[in-house]
């Protein structure tokens, strides 16, 4: 069976903390389903070996998406607010060249024309 999991593992409060991550649905509501962690909880333990039944923290968020997968990155109309936003599923992937290119512009060290891609008007 093809799974598309990502285990990662964590440091926290001096521990290791393994993050089990994989289901993603669309719409705006984030309740918790307890049988998509039992999902998660099952895959653990048959692919790790990870006995995952006891200190589980259930977490999920929503992740704003454009209609064409690329994050929006830029100023904004209204005076004074940065956008950087709309990675979707891609968030920690992309993060690091987000911030990069958010510091450059509010730097006002990249060009123009090397951030059309991500313009606000561009999805509206």
């Amino acid at each position: 069976m093809e799974r598309k999991l990502v285990f990662a593992p964590l440091a926290r409060d001096g521990h290791t903390a393994i993050r089990v991550a994989g289901i993603a649905d669309l719409e705006s509501d984030t309740t918790i389903d307890a049988g998509r962690v039992e999902v998660l909880r099952r895959a653990s333990a048959e692919l790790l070996g990870i006995d995952a039944a006891g200190d589980v923290e259930p977490w999920c968020g929503l992740r704003p998406m454009t209609p064409d997968s690329r994050p929006i990155i830029g100023w904004s109309p209204l005076d004074g607010l940065f956008i950087n936003s709309g990675h979707g599923m891609l968030g920690w992937t992309l993060a690091c060249g987000s911030a990069r290119l958010t510091a450059d512009l509010i730097g006002c060290k990249a060009s123009v024309t090397a951030t059309r891609a991500f313009a606000l008007r561009r999805a509206a």
